[in-house]
């Protein structure tokens, strides 16, 4: 019930069906109210099917949009708050798994409360998601479009002396290496190449400004490839209540790099994990897992997959036409967005040490297992709680 919820990314599927007997399931009609601002916090909420808005239900359709595998209402549940905003269901009603705030003081042994410990541990780093989501800043689209490709910042520099080969070929496959491990993750693209470095993830478009970034701080005539693509490849990647929001095709950007007088194409974007999750929906992928950019050789990874002329796509210099669009999703929805991917490749998040100290005790004391993990979380809820309400 709760394998496709971004719970799973931190909780493994035995433990999960454990805590799933802990709450149940509810169904809301469509534009129905699940709680309003100052309701008193009894539940915890996870979306398995449909959509639901947090924001003023008199103000709808405008509204924070969660979809399925995401979880609301868990900082009042925490610390027994009232209700910062409403929520209701979207136009095709909404399904919920919701947990009692009694499992907070239930004095039982394993493996109830036990399951319940490891709920709350996997409660952090959703805390954190919600917590960036609430502080993000707007990106200064100007500023961006045209600094995004910052390759003359000091971390890009000093990072880009790693790369360099007397054979600019070497140098562009060392720079290729080291790009398409770096986890796939879907985000927003309003980036500067440093701080996709410092962020540690990226998707195409972030790992590309990063991978041309490198390139021409290593002296190389580097720009971007430009690829109209069917959804399906991105589709693929995100969790199945997700895929209906995105169109029939996409523009898929990577890096390009000209050598030889010729610009050759060097798609690093895809890690293998996401090639792993992307070849369950589009098996054509699979063969490519053992491709690699090679010498005199192109790299369209997408294109040669669907049996494309791989130098077949539209060279730009820069992204500054790029960086005022805006996705159909939002801070909020990342981290359940990354469900799939984040299950294949590793957490981005890291439990804290208050949360794993809790697993350690979990089966020998379960109750105190159980106020650790309440301990650990209660600070970071209690600033979130304020940003929710604005302070």
């Amino acid at each position: 019930m709760l394998a496709a919820s971004k719970l799973a990314v931190y909780v493994d599927e035995g433990v999960l069906a454990q805590v799933s007997e802990l709450g149940e399931v509810i169904r809301l009609p469509p534009h129905s109210v699940c709680y309003r601002r100052g309701d008193t916090a009894d539940f915890l909420y996870v979306v398995l099917g449909g959509d639901i808005f947090l924001g003023e239900v008199d103000a709808r359709p405008e509204g924070v949009w969660i979809g399925p595998g995401d979880l609301i209402g868990v900082t009042e549940f925490l610390l027994d708050e009232r209700r910062t905003r409403d929520a209701w269901a979207g136009a095709e009603g909404v399904r919920l798994w919701r947990l009692s705030r009694s499992w907070l003081y239930t004095n039982g042994r394993f493996p109830h409360v036990s399951a319940f410990v490891f709920l709350l541990a996997a409660l952090f780093p959703h805390l954190q998601a919600w917590q960036e989501a609430l502080t993000a800043v707007s990106p200064n689209v100007q500023r961006l479009a045209r600094t995004h490709c910052n390759h003359t910042h000091p971390a890009i520099q000093q990072l880009a002396r790693q790369f360099q080969q007397d054979d600019p070929w070497d140098t562009a496959l060392a720079i290729w290496r080291f790009i398409r491990p770096i986890p796939y993750r879907f985000g927003l693209w309003h980036m500067l190449a440093s701080d996709v470095l410092q962020q540690g993830y990226g998707m195409c478009t972030t790992k590309a400004i990063l991978q041309t970034a490198l390139m021409r701080a290593c002296g190389l005539e580097a720009g971007f490839a430009i690829l109209k693509v069917p959804s399906h490849y991105v589709r693929s990647l995100l969790p199945p209540g997700y895929r209906p929001r995105v169109g029939g095709h996409i523009k898929h950007i990577f890096s390009a790099v000209r050598l030889d007088n010729r610009w050759y194409p060097c798609d690093a974007s895809f890690s293998d994990g996401s090639l792993v999750v992307m070849a369950r929906e589009v098996p054509e992928v699979a063969a490519s897992r053992g491709w690699v950019f090679e010498r005199k050789r192109p790299f369209n990874i997408v294109g040669q997959s669907a049996g494309w002329d791989p130098f077949d796509f539209e060279l730009v210099l820069d992204l500054k036409d790029f960086m005022g669009k805006r996705p159909f999703y939002s801070h909020h929805n990342l981290d359940a967005m990354n469900t799939l991917l984040d299950k294949e490749q590793g957490a981005v998040r890291q439990l804290p040490f208050g949360a794993r100290q809790a697993q350690k005790y979990v089966l020998s004391e379960p109750i105190l297992a159980r106020q650790m993990a309440f301990a650990t979380l209660v600070p970071l809820a209690e600033v979130v709680y304020r940003l929710e309400q604005g302070e």
